[in-house]
């Protein structure tokens, strides 16, 4: 004891603190002696033992309080570190997720390049890695463009990894909020026209007039020839091009149909394609059928279908509905009509009579008897991917999208449009792009 009251009474400045160590250390001599009882009390060991562990307990904290500020200084340059990375790992994410979008909008086969591809990563000195991946959830991308796609972005700075994810899908093509669109032309002839058509170069209603109803209207991008005539136009709406979809899509879910030989021609006669019937033999769930006419012309008459019907030929055929028939789409998000032939002559030709149930021996809407009788009319998308398209002969009616290269309308038919296929997404329609989906991002910082 006396050592350490050696040590430690120099650094007292206070006279009485000092006496108090004097004290203490003749305490100390005395109990080294034996002789504690004559030179020193009880009371003044206690106190000079309790000034010597209040000093050495300040001496610890201060230490302590040293080393702590020290390791909260360290503490806070690496959290200020760890955020300025984090906040550059955030930037990169979100310039990786506007390439992503520029991407897919800038390249049409986007679909087929990545699928598969894996993760694309680049490397940017001095700033960080990226990656972008594209997915589905059935790991095809290129099968069906109306699948929601997830876009995984993921960004390192140093040893900090950022990673999101959001979903994404392509919209309807813009092309199916017309009741017509055209990629060359329109010519209108004693009609009567009750929504919103497109023509690419011209929109003509010569010989005869046109009656406009509901929301009629007429456009086409710069350059178009419309008629003044016809009211309200717009001379400078957005160019569009048509829907191009992978036919084999359909193709390769349908049902195949055969037409029976009629004088150099095939002939469709009498026949009910459903989702729950087929003349022919067993129904098509989706509704799907597929006739080839080879090089030979169709005819089709007294028809019901509420499915798809694809009709493909070798090239110039003339397919032509000419009596009276009866098209609707069987499932909403597929179209009613696909004519998948290189320059086809399509002609819907229905005379003002009635679908005869009785006539044709055939229960059309499958209620068990055949007492019934349809007007004539199609609904639906209907896409001649070539050629040219005709509807005449009667006021019938025409309800949904039809596009084409060029269409003729006359003798008082009626188009119109469906406004439900403008927001309706179907495989191969759709503007092929990506569009965030609100609310489906999600960050993980590891």
């Amino acid at each position: 004891m006396t050592k350490h009251l050696k040590k430690l009474n120099p650094m007292s400045r206070d006279p009485q603190v000092g006496r108090t160590f004097a004290q203490a250390k003749a305490c100390g001599s005395a109990l080294q002696t034996g002789s504690a009882t004559r030179r020193c009390s009880l009371r003044s060991t206690r106190k000079a033992v309790m000034i010597y562990a209040t000093t050495l307990m300040i001496s610890i904290a201060v230490t302590g309080a040293s080393i702590t500020l020290v390791t909260v200084q360290r503490a806070d340059r690496r959290l200020h570190r760890n955020l300025a990375d984090l906040q550059q790992a955030q930037l990169l994410m979100y310039s990786a997720l506007e390439w992503a979008l520029v991407y897919v909008e800038a390249e049409p086969n986007w679909r087929s390049i990545m699928n598969g591809a894996g993760p694309a990563s680049l490397s940017l000195s001095g700033l960080g890695t990226i990656g972008v991946e594209f997915t589905d959830g059935d790991g095809n991308l290129a099968d069906d463009d109306t699948d929601t796609v997830t876009i995984e972005v993921s960004t390192t700075v140093d040893q900090l990894t950022h990673r999101t994810e959001i979903a994404a899908q392509s919209d309807p093509h813009p092309s199916l909020k017309y009741a017509i669109n055209a990629t060359n032309s329109i010519t209108l002839k004693t009609v009567t026209i009750g929504g919103p058509i497109y023509a690419i170069t011209e929109i003509d209603d010569a010989p005869g007039p046109v009656t406009t109803a509901d929301d009629a209207s007429f456009a086409g991008p710069a350059g178009v020839n419309i008629s003044g005539s016809l009211v309200p136009q717009d001379t400078n709406a957005e160019s569009l091009t048509a829907p191009a979809p992978d036919i084999s899509y359909y193709t390769s879910r349908a049902t195949v149909i055969v037409a029976s030989p009629d004088h150099g021609d095939l002939l469709l006669l009498e026949q009910n394609f459903t989702t729950t019937t087929n003349t022919q033999g067993a129904p098509n769930a989706d509704g799907i059928y597929l006739i080839n006419a080879g090089s030979q012309d169709l005819d089709i008459q007294q028809i019901h279908l509420k499915g798809t019907l694809i009709v493909q030929g070798n090239g110039g055929n003339r397919i032509r509905v000419n009596d009276p028939a009866w098209f609707e789409p069987g499932r909403p998000d597929y179209p009613t009509l696909i004519i998948d032939i290189h320059n086809a002559n399509v002609v819907f030709r229905m005379p003002a009579e009635d679908l005869d149930e009785d006539d044709a021996d055939v229960d059309f809407n499958e209620d068990g008897d055949q007492d019934d009788l349809f007007n004539s009319s199609i609904s639906g998308l209907v896409w001649v991917g070539s050629g040219s398209a005709t509807l005449k002969s009667s006021a019938w009616t025409f309800t949904g999208c039809l596009v084409a290269p060029s269409v003729t309308v006359n003798d008082g038919v009626i188009v119109d449009d469906d406004p439900a296929l403008a927001v309706r997404r179907m495989p191969g329609f759709t503007d092929g792009k990506l569009h965030v989906i609100a609310g489906s991002a999600r960050e993980i910082v590891p």
